[in-house]
C-alpha cells in the first residue's frame, strides 16, 4: 500500500503501473472509501524492484500489508432517535406566541418578554451542550470490548502472514539500507504507528498501545521502543476496517527526489503535486515549458529531473524567490540531479519577455490569496496573468495551473472562452481543497465560431 496526496490516487496508480511495466502488478484505489491510498502488489520483488520503488515520484510512503480485517465492535453504536419536542420546539412556539403578543403589549411587557426569551435560549444552549457531552461519553464496557477485538486482530493472521510481510521489509532493508542482521526476526525492536479515520470508541494512542502489547505476546522476543526503532508497524483503522502492515519507507519518496538542502519558500509546493501537474501536461521532447510564478522552483526542478527532453524557464517577481530558485538549481547541479537546462529570471508574471506564440506549455502554482496576496487582489491579478499566458502560448498549447480560486477561475477566465477547461482535478493540499486545471488555448478562429 502507498500513501499519496488525496486526489492524486489515479496519478500514483498510473505511475506505479508504468514503473513496474513488464512485471505482474495489480493496482487498485478507491478515492471515496480510501482517500490518499493506493493498493498494489508486485510479484517476485527483487533488489531491482526496490530501486524502482524508490524512484516513484507521486508516492509519499510505502507499506507491506500483513492483512485487512473488518471489526465488529470498534465503532460506537448508532445514536438513538430522540423524540424531542422539548427545548427547540418549546422555544419555537414561545417565539411565535411572543410575536402575536408583542403587538398588544406595552414597552414594559416587551422588555420582560425579551428577558424571558433570552433565558429560554440560554437554557436550550446549555441542554444542547449536555446532550453533546453525553453523546461523546464512551461506555467503559464497550470500549474494553472494542480494544479486546483490536488485540485479537493481531493473532488472526498466522505466522506465515507476518513472516511474509516481514521478509519483504527485511529484503528492502538489506537492499536499500544495507542492514544485514540475520537474527532480526527473533530480536526486532519495533514501534507502532496507529491512525484512525471515522468515529471510534478509543483514541489512536490506546489503539497503538493495545496492538503493541498484542504483538509482543505473539513475538515475546520483540521489544517495543517508540524512538529509534528498527522497524515500524503501521495500523490504519478506517471506520470498521483495520489494515496492518510494515512501514517500508521511513521517509517520503517524493521528497527524496529534490535536494536535501532545498531552500524553501513561504508557499513551497509539494514535489508530488508538482509531478502530477507535469504528468498531466503530457510533455513531449523539445517543448518549451514556462513557470511564470515559480516561487522556489519546485515545478521546473521536478520537470528537468524527469522530463529532461524539454527546455524550462522559471521566474518570479520576488527577488527572494528568484534567489531561492537559483540556490536550489545550484544544489541540484552539485548533487547531479539536473539533467535538463533551466533558466531562472526575475520578472513580472504579467509582462514576461517571451515573443507571441512562442511557448508550448505554462505550468504554475497560482497564488491563493492567503499567505501571498489576497482574494481581492487575485480578482485583478488572475485576468492579467492569463492574458499574458494567452499571448505567449502557441496555438494548440496548454496551461496547467493549481489554484484554490475555483469561482474566480470560472467567472473571470473560463467563461471568457479564451481558455478551454480540458480537465480538472480536486486535491487535498494540507487540508485545503485545491484544484489542478488543464486548460487549452482557444484560437482566435475558434472564438469567432463560438460567437
Amino acid at each position: 500500500m502507498a500513501t499519496v496526496t488525496s486526489g492524486l490516487e489515479h496519478i500514483a496508480a498510473a505511475e506505479i503501473g508504468d514503473a513496474f511495466l513488464g512485471s505482474q502488478v495489480e493496482v487498485q484505489y478507491d478515492r471515496k472509501d480510501y482517500p490518499g491510498r493506493v493498493f498494489f502488489s508486485v510479484s517476485n520483488m527483487t533488489e531491482d524492484s526496490f530501486s524502482i520503488l524508490n524512484g516513484l515520484h507521486s508516492v509519499e510512503y510505502v507499506y507491506c500489508l500483513i492483512g485487512r480485517i473488518t471489526l465488529q465492535s470498534c465503532c460506537p453504536p448508532p445514536a438513538q432517535p430522540t423524540t424531542t419536542t422539548d427545548d427547540t420546539e418549546q422555544l419555537k412556539s414561545s417565539l411565535q406566541e411572543k410575536e402575536g403578543q408583542e403587538k398588544q403589549s406595552d414597552e414594559g411587557e416587551k422588555v420582560a418578554e425579551k428577558k424571558e426569551e433570552h433565558k429560554k435560549r440560554k437554557k436550550a444552549r446549555e441542554d444542547d451542550k449536555r446532550r453533546k457531552k453525553k453523546k461523546t461519553e464512551v461506555d467503559p464496557q464497550l470500549k474494553e470490548k472494542a480494544l479486546a477485538e483490536i488485540a485479537s486482530a493481531v493473532s488472526i493472521y498466522n505466522e506465515t502472514d507476518w513472516e511474509t510481510a516481514y521478509g519483504v521489509w527485511k529484503s528492502y532493508a538489506r537492499a536499500v539500507k544495507g542492514i544485514r542482521n540475520s537474527e532480526m526476526l527473533s530480536t526486532a525492536i519495533f514501534s507502532v504507528s496507529a491512525r484512525t479515520a471515522g468515529s471510534h470508541l478509543f483514541r489512536e494512542n490506546e489503539m497503538g498501545e493495545t496492538l503493541a502489547a498484542s504483538i509482543q505476546t505473539l513475538y515475546p522476543r520483540w521489544r517495543q521502543q517508540c524512538r529509534n526503532s528498527e522497524m515500524e508497524i503501521m495500523a490504519y483503522l478506517r471506520n470498521s476496517e483495520l489494515i496492518l502492515g510494515f512501514t517500508i519507507t521511513q521517509s517520503s519518496l517524493s521528497m527524496s527526489h529534490v535536494s536535501a538542502s532545498r531552500d524553501l519558500g513561504v508557499t513551497a509546493l509539494k514535489p508530488a503535486i508538482a509531478y502530477a501537474m507535469l504528468r498531466m501536461a503530457q510533455l513531449r521532447p523539445g517543448m518549451i515549458v514556462v513557470d511564470p510564478m515559480s516561487g522556489c522552483g519546485t515545478i521546473p526542478q521536478m520537470g528537468s529531473n524527469i522530463w529532461s527532453h524539454c527546455l524550462y524557464f522559471a521566474g518570479d517577481i520576488s527577488e527572494v524567490a528568484v534567489r531561492k530558485t537559483k540556490n536550489n538549481e545550484d544544489s541540484a547541479r552539485e548533487e547531479k540531479r539536473r539533467t535538463a537546462p533551466c533558466d531562472v529570471f526575475q520578472w513580472d508574471g504579467t509582462l514576461t519577455p517571451f515573443r507571441d506564440n512562442s511557448v508550448d506549455m505554462v505550468i504554475t502554482d497560482m497564488p491563493f490569496g492567503k499567505r501571498i496576496g489576497n482574494k481581492q487582489g487575485n480578482t485583478k491579478l488572475y485576468p492579467r496573468i492569463f492574458q499574458e499566458m494567452y499571448r505567449i502560448v502557441r496555438e494548440g498549447g496548454k496551461a496547467v495551473v493549481l489554484t484554490q480560486e475555483t469561482e474566480l477561475m470560472q467567472s473571470k477566465i473560463i467563461s471568457r472562452k479564451t481558455w478551454k477547461d480540458e480537465e480538472h482535478m480536486d486535491i487535498n493540499q494540507g487540508g485545503m481543497k485545491t484544484r489542478i486545471y488543464v486548460l487549452s488555448k482557444v484560437n482566435a478562429s475558434e472564438e469567432v465560431q463560438d460567437k
